[in-house]
């Protein structure tokens, strides 16, 4: 099913029309929002060591809830975003999986353990081994899950709530070879052996051939979920634009997966704690005290200027995301570059001209 751009247009036209989350506009507003929102926090901590959390048993969910990601989509940021979240309504588990992965799983691990930083709650993750869960974070989310993930909701009793990210096809073949290219993530599958070695010219047609499966799948839940009103597409774009269009994305993304399951105060405790993977805002206000946290070491003292660096790691330079639009995605075959196009088009993207 092909999306109408005209009401796609509309559709972002509306988003754009709707006011962004509240923030303070002087030093003295500044402190007293800080001020309530850690007294809110400091009282939902409190609840929780008292009483428990809901979100705490993946057994005790309002929701069934899948985070969906895929390679160069905006993985970490989708992932870390919830985890955010998760972590600050006290949830403990989490089921990390890839792709339609058969429960239970053969795990390739000695232990059924996901690291703190590469899930959606920073304790409890696990791959499914020995339990399921009501918490899924599954980075390579395909049409198949969508339909297997609603049988599992409706076997728990819980309505589905799953949140996946898209990111305009082109520019993820590029992300993924200029990020490869610089030697990281070696082997992987998404990009050819001798990457490190190619440049442009060689390297995104290569890549373009290596992404086709992900992508497809991205454009397939997509058009899916235009239909399916128990999925929420974010774009990447609107997440990365600015800090206002975050805001925007942030607002309609917890709407859709919490919405009247938590308290208000809760509510502006995620959003606080989801601002902070907002990297326009954290350029802007690297003074702010308290803007933590690398993913893969979440802090809530880190520097900013730190936590900038250590993401530098997955995130590419403006520079080589040029080159290789220019040097490579010309290059692509006639074939491949129009089924690209077409992605393009179906997921609501304007294709860009390639010459040669």
């Amino acid at each position: 099913m092909q999306a109408d751009a005209s009401v796609l247009l509309q559709l972002s036209t509306d988003q754009l029309q709707r006011p962004t989350l509240l923030t303070a506009t002087t030093n003295e507003a500044d402190t007293t929002h800080n001020l309530i929102l850690q007294k809110n926090k400091l009282q939902i901590q409190g609840s929780l060591a008292s009483h428990g959390s809901k979100f705490r048993s993946g057994d005790s969910d309002d929701f069934f809830h899948v985070v969906g990601t895929r390679h160069k989509a905006g993985s970490q940021l989708l992932r870390n975003i919830h985890r955010r979240a998760f972590d600050a309504l006290g949830a403990e588990s989490h089921c990390k999986q890839a792709g339609p992965t058969p429960l239970p799983q053969t795990c390739p691990v000695p232990h059924d353990v996901v690291g703190p930083g590469d899930g959606i709650t920073t304790v409890g993750g696990h791959r499914c081994c020995f339990q399921n869960d009501t918490r899924y974070f599954n980075n390579n989310f395909g049409p198949g899950d969508v339909q297997r993930y609603h049988t599992q909701s409706r076997d728990r009793g819980l309505p589905l709530r799953a949140a996946h990210i898209i990111r305009d096809p082109l520019e993820m073949v590029c992300s993924s070879y200029v990020y490869h290219h610089r030697g990281q993530e070696p082997g992987s599958p998404m990009a050819p052996p001798n990457v490190t070695q190619m440049g442009p010219e060689e390297g995104v047609p290569g890549t373009a051939f290596r992404m086709f499966a992900v992508i497809e799948m991205m454009v397939e839940v997509y058009e899916l979920s235009l239909e399916d009103t128990d999925v929420f597409t974010a774009r990447f774009e609107n997440l990365t634009r600015s800090s206002a269009d975050f805001d925007i994305e942030l607002s309609n993304l917890f709407d859709f997966m919490f919405g009247d399951a938590i308290t208000p105060a809760e509510r502006e405790l995620i959003d606080e704690e989801a601002r902070k993977e907002d990297l326009n805002r954290m350029e802007l206000d690297e003074a702010a005290p308290s803007t933590s946290v690398s993913a893969s070491n979440p802090s809530d003292d880190a520097d900013p200027e730190e936590i900038i660096s250590q993401r530098a790691g997955h995130t590419n330079s403006d520079d080589e995301m040029q080159l290789a639009r220019e040097l490579g995605v010309p290059l692509i075959p006639q074939p491949l570059l129009n089924q690209y196009r077409d992605f393009q088009r179906r997921l609501g993207y304007e294709p860009y001209e390639a010459t040669r």
